[in-house]
């Protein structure tokens, strides 16, 4: 589905495409991420997800934030979803900013991933091509001519020795044996490539 979207668009549209997880016509991510029970709008009116739930919905949305950011397009953040805020369908995912309620972890990361992005010009400009999707698994290549980015996601149990000779520049889950990067489970990175 990337490819076909990146092989039918112009590269200057491409690069421009909004990405959005969330709008004001939809539930929250946060929400729509959390295995949340089918219930009546009464019910949603007041339905806050459980601290499990809550605990898998957010590492679903770092990770969908980190492809949000890395794939080709402009990330596009619905006010909110970068805190955490919860909601079902109109008019509960219209709620007003809760202002000293935000989750600072998850708005460190949207602020790590923004800079990310704006630091790399691969993430902003560069081509894309898939280099391994399956089991679990998925790679793939920003390329401008100064510059490569890979990036890995990892949703599969068991980790995954990425290549050597690549530089670390943002990631979660990982570890370091002396040589090469492993990526656990539910870990993401992106490696810039050493030339």
């Amino acid at each position: 589905t990337v490819m076909s979207i990146a092989e039918n668009y112009p590269p200057h549209v491409l690069s421009c495409v909004m990405n959005h997880l969330g709008t004001h016509d939809t539930p929250r991510i946060l929400t729509a991420l959390g295995d949340c029970p089918s219930m009546s709008k009464e019910e949603q009116a007041s339905y806050r997800l459980p601290a499990e739930k809550r605990k898998l919905a957010m590492e679903r949305l770092r990770l969908a934030s980190f492809l949000q950011f890395t794939l080709p397009g402009m990330p596009s953040i619905y006010y909110g979803d970068e805190i955490g805020m919860e909601g079902f369908d109109d008019p509960f995912c219209r709620c007003c900013y809760p202002w000293g309620q935000e989750d600072r972890e998850l708005q460190a990361h949207y602020r790590a991933l923004c800079k990310l992005k704006n630091d790399l010009p691969a993430l902003k400009l560069g081509d894309v091509r898939i280099l391994e999707a399956g089991q679990g698994r998925l790679a793939y290549e920003r390329r401008t001519d100064a510059q490569t980015a890979v990036v890995y996601v990892n949703q599969g149990e068991k980790t995954w020795r990425l290549p050597e000779k690549m530089r670390l520049r943002f990631g979660k889950n990982l570890s370091f044996d002396g040589e090469c990067y492993e990526l656990g489970s539910n870990g993401f990175c992106v490696m810039m490539v050493e030339r």
